[in-house]
């Protein structure tokens, strides 16, 4: 798994993501888009996914889905 970077607030998160293809609607099916789930986010060589805002963590997972 590779980790990608993520600058904020001049601080670079090595963050890792989880991804989970998304499926196409159908005519009897709504669909989904691909998902991508943080599972490790690095600072200075700790992982501090666990201490991350659920709103920045809601905005580098829609960051991952748009580079």
């Amino acid at each position: 798994m590779s980790r990608i970077p993520y600058t904020i607030r001049d601080l670079t998160l090595e963050c890792e993501f989880e991804f989970e293809a998304g499926e196409p609607r159908t005519w009897d099916e709504p669909g989904y888009p691909d998902q991508y789930t943080l599972t490790s986010a690095w600072l200075n060589g700790v992982d501090v996914v666990e201490i991350l805002d659920p709103a920045l963590v809601q905005q580098l997972e829609e960051r991952a889905r748009w580079p």
